[in-house]
């Protein structure tokens, strides 16, 4: 199985704040939406009370220490990253869901301590840079990415995409990075 993170952040490396995103710019959710619909999709449980509800059309899996464990109507909480990835393995396998709805890519989408917590399994980030900067509390430590100490082979530019400026909203930048496929830890 896949394991991916999607994450937008702005010039900085911002995420969040207050317990939102601080942006709204419909134009990347419908991207978030398209990248991850029919997948795993593996979130903290600050991430999750972010959200209006669970994310439709994906199995959501939460990981909390201090919410109930147990299926819920949309979601699944989990204790740990380690059952997240299970539950979304035995999912892929057809043994939870709907078959049909197997997709071979898991994606984490938050927050810091969760892609933190992923950054040496995933293969694939898929990253928006919102070209503006914003006040926040949470940042996306992408070190892992282009930190000094890096191999500069570790990761590839696969695709990358601008969208420009429209009705008061920013610019932002979308790219996806594979890793070689040497440098995997799993």
């Amino acid at each position: 199985m896949k394991i991916s993170m999607i994450v937008a952040t702005d010039l900085n490396g911002g995420i969040g704040a207050n317990g939102g995103i601080p942006w709204h710019i419909p134009s990347e959710l419908k991207y978030f939406k398209a990248v991850t619909s029919g997948s795993p999709i593996i979130m903290g449980r600050k991430t999750f009370e972010s959200l209006p509800g669970p994310l439709p059309n994906r199995l959501n899996l939460v990981v909390s220490k201090s919410l109930s464990k147990g299926i819920y109507d949309g979601y699944v909480v989990v204790s740990s990253p380690e059952k997240a990835l299970e539950f979304a393995r035995q999912y892929k396998e057809g043994r939870c869901g709907d078959p049909s709805e197997v997709h071979p890519e898991v994606f984490i989408i938050g927050g810091a301590q969760l892609y933190k917590t992923f950054e040496n399994q995933c293969s694939t980030v898929y990253l928006t840079k919102v070209h503006k900067s914003y006040t926040v509390d949470t940042v996306f430590d992408d070190s892992f990415l282009f930190g000094k100490t890096v191999p500069k082979d570790m990761w590839r530019l696969s695709t990358s995409s601008n969208v420009p400026e429209k009705d008061n909203l920013p610019s932002y930048t979308t790219s996806v990075y594979t890793k070689n496929q040497q440098s995997l830890i799993l």
